[in-house]
């Protein structure tokens, strides 16, 4: 099967990744459909950091996604104990420079809008769940929750942690608890030694157990921005992973507000497994 006929691909998901997929099939010349079990396509999720082996990739392609202009490039990124000690300094900037593309802190909407733009003419369905697929001696037909169906030649899929198209191709069941939570969210906060470009990792404790606090000055662009009148408690930052803690200071002299709105989220993890394909299927 070559790329450059009118093969027709089928991507089940349309976050990040199946976007993304979508972008770069459509650039070599295949046709795209994307099916969303999402009622609407809405922007979700808080910060993302865009690598720079993640642009070179996009570049290869002709894909410029102008993500520089959406988000703010890193500069460096500082990794530091709870009061502000730095651990290890990355020059992540220079680092850009050497690779040829950089990298960027952005409002997740904001990359998601991004890829929506680049799909060009590319159909999204929405509230298509899909339930199962099978493989065809054209290709690969999939099934979804209202009885519809689609074919193509090849089927990619992007539909998350819980994806029935891993399921199916895998067998390896439910995913498995990382053992943390993560609070996430985006909230406007300055400081002056929050330079352009700066990102930090503050590693501590809270409650007695281990946390991660990061902060990366970037614009927030479409997300949220209200913040509650009163200050959180102190401390509070050592809880969340998307407080802002002062640059070379302890975390809790951090957070102007507590961010809103806000979600939690308990990471879970899935095994690689031993192949990410099957003939006309990929995961």
């Amino acid at each position: 099967m070559s790329l450059h006929t009118r093969t027709r691909a089928i991507v089940v998901g349309a976050g990040i990744g199946g976007l993304a997929t979508a972008v770069a099939l459509r650039r070599v010349g295949v046709e795209v459909e994307v099916f969303e079990r999402a009622s609407e396509l809405r922007p979700a999720g808080f910060g993302i950091s865009v690598v720079s082996n993640a642009v070179a990739a996009l570049r290869v392609l002709g894909i410029d996604l102008g993500l520089e202009a959406r988000g703010q490039t890193i500069a460096h990124t500082e990794i530091m104990t709870g009061q502000g000690r730095t651990l290890r300094s990355l020059p992540i900037e220079s680092e850009g420079d050497r690779l040829g593309a950089p990298s960027v802190a952005m409002y997740r909407g904001d990359l998601h809008a991004a890829l929506l733009e680049g799909m060009g003419k590319v159909t999204v369905r929405t509230g298509a769940a899909a339930t199962g697929y099978e493989k065809t001696p054209e290709g690969v037909r999939v099934r979804f929750e209202d009885g519809s169906e689609a074919t193509g030649d090849i089927l990619i899929g992007a539909d998350g942690i819980n994806s029935v198209v891993r399921r199916q191709r895998t067998g390896d069941g439910r995913p498995r608890y990382g053992g943390f939570l993560c609070w996430l969210a985006v909230t406007p906060y300055e400081h002056p030694r929050m330079t352009k470009g700066f990102n930090g990792h503050y590693w501590g404790s809270a409650s007695g157990s281990a946390s991660t606090t990061w902060a990366t000055a970037a614009p927030t662009g479409g997300a949220p921005s209200t913040c509650p009148p009163t200050p959180p408690a102190p401390g509070t930052a050592t809880r969340t992973r998307s407080s802002a803690p002062t640059p070379a200071g302890p975390m809790r002299s951090a957070t102007p507000c507590a961010p809103r709105p806000s979600r939690t989220s308990s990471p879970c993890r899935r095994w690689t497994g031993p192949s990410w394909s099957s003939g006309a299927t990929a995961r």
